[in-house]
């Protein structure tokens, strides 16, 4: 019953999301110059956003909605989430591509997935960095929600605002090693619907 259960949540999950890709179609000017679907005057989707957004919807929501109950899941994802978005920042960093190289754009996503895949399952083999992982991204998550509380953020200072996220990052970690249940619940599911709507 459970597995019945579990494929019909998916279908209906990913029905969703194609009606909103149909609904994201369904403009009169369908494509753009360089083959993305156009969004009505707000840019448009290209494959590698389509594909950064299932992927950050799918993680977003198992961090969300089954948090502790699957905590090796869990662990997982977050050495996924922790590797994949650092490979991906060093890759933009080191050459982003431009607005019309849309295969490089795909090859740093998947780069960027295979590593974090890799960076999950080696997360697996160590259970207290992976319980410190969901900790640390937990407080990141809430250390960027704070500061994008004003316009022009809360902390002005590039040094205050990076000692900041590093403070409620440590304070994750250091809450979800000493409280472990009530940490892991609380961070997985502030970074599971910080991803969700990113």
């Amino acid at each position: 019953m459970r597995g019945a259960a579990a494929r019909r949540m998916w279908c209906a999950v990913l029905g969703a999301l194609l009606c909103m890709l149909g609904a994201a179609a369904n403009d009169t000017k369908v494509t753009t110059s360089d083959g993305g679907l156009a969004l009505a005057n707000n840019g448009a989707l290209v494959a590698s956003g389509i594909v950064a957004g299932v992927v950050l919807i799918v993680v977003g929501f198992f961090f969300n909605y089954f948090g502790y109950r699957l905590l090796k899941l869990l662990i997982f994802l977050a050495g996924f989430s922790a590797v994949f978005g650092l490979v991906l920042y060093a890759e933009y960093k080191i050459r982003a591509p431009l607005d019309t190289e849309h295969a490089r754009q795909l090859w740093y996503l998947g780069i960027a997935a295979a590593l974090g895949a890799l960076g999950g399952a080696c997360v697996l083999f160590a259970y207290k960095v992976g319980v410190a992982l969901v900790g640390a991204l937990g407080g990141f998550a809430l250390a960027t929600w704070i500061l994008a509380m004003q316009t022009n953020g809360v902390i002005h200072s590039d040094v205050g605002r990076a000692l900041f996220i590093a403070a409620l990052v440590v304070a994750g970690i250091v809450a979800a090693l000493f409280i472990q249940r009530p940490a892991v619940i609380v961070a997985s599911a502030v970074w599971g619907s910080y991803v969700l709507f990113v």
